[in-house]
């Protein structure tokens, strides 16, 4: 039987985790063309804009999130499309679950 005839709105998916690095988070802003240096630039986030530390941005945890369901679905289904709502961003977080 496959996973995708029981699951309903609400079910918890697998675990998956995430723990980025300063470079791993400066190549992603990097490719989207996001020169803001609270994402990757731990003196100046704290520093100058007063954050505790560096800030993950909203997409990368929504391209995070997609990557756990499409895992999550393997051969059984094809993620058609995908929506979320991020308000800030994630400030000092070595790992993110989703």
């Amino acid at each position: 039987m496959s996973k995708l005839s029981t699951v309903k709105a609400g079910d918890a998916l697998h675990e998956r985790e995430f723990k980025p690095n300063h470079v791993q988070l400066f190549l992603y802003n990097a490719a989207l063309w996001n020169a803001h240096r609270i994402h990757y630039d731990t003196p100046y986030a704290t520093g100058v804009e007063g954050y505790p530390d560096i800030v993950i941005d909203g997409p990368l945890m929504g391209d995070w999130l997609t990557q756990a369901v499409v895992e999550w679905l393997g051969e059984d289904g094809t993620l058609a499309s995908i929506s979320y709502f991020s308000s800030g961003g994630i400030e000092s977080v070595p790992r993110l679950i989703t």
